[in-house]
């Protein structure tokens, strides 16, 4: 272990002895905007470690002072959907890896939240919908006046609802992403404290089956016929099967350089995502049929 994962492991561990030090590191943490997360992940260790109860105990407290702080920015409403969305996901999907030690089930509890979040915001508030994409399209034009994203949206080359909608879903998206970061890095301490190599198999052990990959099809069949929550829940369900191949990838080279590994896979997405993503959704979606990793760890015992 090296001297940074050693540092990261104690820290952890002094976080854990005492609920105490715990409460006041994440209250720390909520006051600035860039150390957020860590408050999250702090709620997430705990949870993980010592159970609902005393996680949901560190939930109401840092939730309840970061409300306490937003609302003397933002109107009061506001200020309660950004607290519990900041900690209620990560909360919830803590609570199901420590249950079910699985990350489909934590990607199976994520699809659940981003449903609720959608259905709840095109039942009771349609038109925040619409304010979004009007914003969206007004910053476009700022940035590229005669962009042909523009023109093709103002040519009706597709629904502009349907865009708002795949807008909506991609922010559901973004909330979840940000607590799932935290619940891995919450997650990997653990590792350190207790199970050395665990969180690493769990990574390469990631993977979707049948079941996910059925209903990547009935989502994308109603999403092409427009309908709005398939809209909102695709951009979900292809990054699920997109890291499904990640983990694919890393499981079969990762044996020899890890860090290296990581890097080769992650920098051709960055660079060529037009490309690369469809390579790993692909990838995933195949090992969901026919589990491909019992073959590339059959070759590589060979």
């Amino acid at each position: 272990m090296s001297k940074l994962s050693q540092t990261i492991a104690s820290l952890g561990k002094y976080l854990l002895d005492n609920s105490t030090h715990a409460i006041l590191g994440a209250l720390v943490f909520a006051l600035f905007p860039y150390t957020k997360w860590l408050a999250v992940a702090v709620m997430a260790l705990l949870t993980l470690r010592k159970g609902w109860r005393e996680g949901g105990y560190l939930l109401l407290i840092v939730s309840l002072a970061y409300f306490g702080m937003l609302s003397l920015q933002i109107p009061y409403g506001i200020a309660m959907i950004k607290a519990l969305s900041s900690f209620l996901p990560c909360y919830l999907a803590a609570n199901v890896l420590r249950t079910y030690v699985s990350w489909r089930a934590v990607a199976g509890m994520c699809l659940l939240i981003i449903f609720a979040f959608v259905s709840f915001i095109q039942l009771v508030t349609p038109e925040f919908i619409v304010l979004q994409f009007k914003l969206f399209k007004a910053i476009l034009v700022e940035l590229n006046n005669n962009g042909p994203l523009i023109d093709w949206i103002e040519e009706g080359g597709y629904r502009q609802m349907d865009v708002a909608n795949y807008l909506l879903g991609t922010q559901a998206l973004g909330m979840i992403l940000s607590a799932i970061l935290s619940l891995m890095f919450a997650r990997w301490v653990q590792s350190l404290m207790f199970y050395k190599g665990a969180f690493k198999q769990e990574m390469q052990a990631f993977r979707a089956e049948k079941p996910e990959l059925f209903m990547l099809g009935a989502i994308s069949f109603a999403a092409y016929f427009g309908v709005d929550i398939a809209i909102n829940l695709l951009p979900a369900i292809l990054l699920y099967f997109i890291l499904a191949g990640l983990s694919l990838g890393y499981s079969a080279f990762a044996r020899k350089k890890p860090l290296g590994t990581f890097l080769v896979l992650i920098t051709p997405m960055v660079l060529l995502p037009y490309i690369m993503l469809p390579i790993y959704l692909l990838f995933g979606s195949l090992d969901s049929v026919f589990n491909l990793r019992l073959y590339l760890h059959g070759q590589a015992d060979k």
